[in-house]
């Protein structure tokens, strides 16, 4: 009898939890991918990861044992987001989780220099991802804002595009620059000079700690 009723309440908790409105904002788009999204893209793009199953990504790709694994995982997703397309599919994605947390406002971060670095067209991705999100706030109940996060590995002059890109985006839902990736180079402080820049131009900052 103790031992159901013990289930009742955490039932009932975790229905109540759920049911409450939220915020999220420490949220990566790129991070958020399913394994059976990851899966499609894939088999789209034809490359060695279409023949596995979800369950077998989680338990190898999706599996890590520290922050650089995690980095090397963030690699190969980002190489498999390829077209716009690609991009407005995890926004789909992302607002499907959202709305079945109910989770009313999120802050989304967003590596443009990523893309880029890869070939591939940022500046159609970015439209494409803020498009998507403007449509999401349209159907009402959510709140969706981005934050255009700078590389610390690809150096000062990729961040101070980044900041760039946030600053020409931020009437249309960017609200800050952030600061993410290999946090053992280059130092903070080098970056010192891009965020002043963004700050003064009225974004929010956030440099990952650590």
């Amino acid at each position: 009898m103790s031992s159901n009723n013990e289930e009742n309440i955490d039932a009932s908790l975790e229905s109540y939890i759920r049911a409450l409105p939220k915020a999220e904002i420490h949220l990566h788009l790129e991070g958020s991918i399913r394994p059976e999204r990851f899966l499609s893209l894939s088999r789209k793009y034809q490359t060695e990861y279409q023949y596995l199953s979800p369950k077998e990504l989680e338990k190898t790709l999706f599996k890590y044992d520290d922050f650089w694994d995690f980095l090397r995982t963030f690699k190969v997703i980002s190489q498999h987001l390829r077209e716009p397309e690609d991009y407005i599919d995890l926004v789909n994605d992302l607002h499907e989780y959202l709305v079945r947390h109910n989770i009313r406002y999120s802050e989304v971060f967003f590596a443009p220099s990523i893309p880029a670095k890869l070939g591939f067209d940022s500046g159609d991705i970015i439209a494409a991802i803020l498009s998507a999100g403007k449509e999401i706030e349209k159907q009402g109940g959510i709140q969706l804002r981005w934050i255009f996060d700078c590389v610390r590995q690809f150096g000062v002059e990729s961040a101070r595009q980044t900041a760039q890109l946030a600053v020409e985006n931020s009437g249309k839902g960017v609200v800050a620059l952030g600061l993410g990736g290999d946090e053992t180079i280059p130092l903070a402080r080098e970056f010192e000079e891009v965020f002043s820049w963004a700050r003064a131009h009225q974004l929010h900052i956030h440099v990952h700690a650590g």
